[in-house]
């Protein structure tokens, strides 16, 4: 994959065309953090673990990585991403060591984890900007990486009722531009799918506001579609 494509041009382009800043840190972060970790119920695996690990693949520059760090339930905390240019925005602005961001080119190079290390795989908004011939290679090295008792949180904007092809397709990197049974397919190949992470996402009363009471879901279940995987056991 070319990193250019996600150098500063993206990033200023999603200020400008999305009013997105992909290096702000917040209140969103902190509540997105604490919203995935209830809802995958991780907690229970990575509680007195001091070898617990938080995977963010395509984590920009840092700031949910941040989030979960701070949210202090893992031990360990890797963020690895494409973009040399967003790695360097973001490293210095939110704290973290050279081992903690690196980056990796998920298309060719494999992970630079052990087999099963991994608690929590987070991917979110990352794998729409592949190409479709190398999906698989990444879903394969998320299995690899993945502990049996771990769990992988991704999501995807996918074409549904009220997301269709042209809100998926509106950004220019977005080079898989498929349904939402296209993507279960992909997964449930090497996974197994849990479905109750939807309605739990559903049910979480975490919001993007403070004092506001409407929930993630209410804000964007028509543009997320999220996949919980874990491995057969």
């Amino acid at each position: 994959m070319d990193k250019e494509l996600f150098g500063e041009q993206f990033y200023r382009r999603a200020i400008e065309q999305e009013g997105v800043d992909y290096n702000f840190y917040g209140d969103w972060q902190r509540s997105y953090a604490k919203m995935v970790i209830s809802i995958t119920d991780i907690i229970k695996t990575a509680a007195d673990d001091r070898e617990s690990l938080i995977v963010d693949v395509g984590c920009a520059c840092g700031v949910t990585l941040r989030a979960f760090k701070e949210a202090n339930v893992f031990g360990h905390h890797l963020g690895v991403e494409i973009s040399d240019y967003l790695i360097n925005h973001g490293k210095p602005t939110h704290g973290f060591s050279d081992d903690e961001m690196i980056q990796c080119d998920i298309t060719e190079d494999k992970l630079p984890l052990g087999d099963n290390t991994v608690t929590l795989l987070h991917c979110t908004h990352t794998l729409e900007h592949v190409t479709e011939d190398k999906l698989d290679f990444i879903i394969k090295e998320f299995k690899r990486v993945l502990n049996p008792d771990g769990f992988g949180f991704v999501v995807v904007p996918a074409i549904k009722p009220g997301n269709p092809k042209e809100v998926v397709a509106h950004e220019e990197t977005h080079f898989i531009v498929q349904t939402m049974n296209w993507w279960r397919a992909k997964f449930a190949k090497y996974f197994k799918i849990d479905n109750g992470i939807r309605k739990a996402f559903k049910e979480s009363k975490f919001g993007p506001t403070v004092g506001d009471e409407s929930t993630f879901y209410d804000h964007y279940n028509a543009g997320w579609t999220i996949f919980g995987l874990r491995k057969e056991k």
